[in-house]
């Protein structure tokens, strides 16, 4: 869509609904907002290990979802008329 500059605002919409959702999914797997180390099993090394490992999964997800918004934010603003510029000619 950047490189041609061409789409409307019932285009993005979908893109704007699945960042979301993906927002959502991350924050719901964030290991700070599961289960306390108490509920994890195994040893404690084994749970800092694998608090560690989700952790920087988690960072990684956020900085890859992070990069998506702001390439999606960094799209022209659409002008009032972008909608309208798809004629009567083109609808039959």
């Amino acid at each position: 869509m950047n490189e041609s500059g061409i789409y409307t605002s019932a285009d993005l919409k979908p893109y704007q609904s699945r960042l979301s959702e993906l927002k959502s999914i991350i924050k719901e797997g964030d290991p700070q907002n599961k289960m306390d180390k108490e509920e994890r099993r195994g040893t404690a090394e084994e749970c800092d290990e694998e608090l560690e490992r989700e952790i920087a999964m988690t960072k990684l997800m956020y900085d890859k979802w992070d990069a998506c918004g702001k390439r999606f934010l960094s799209l022209p603003p659409l002008t009032p008329s972008s909608d309208l510029m798809i004629t009567d000619e083109d609808s039959e």
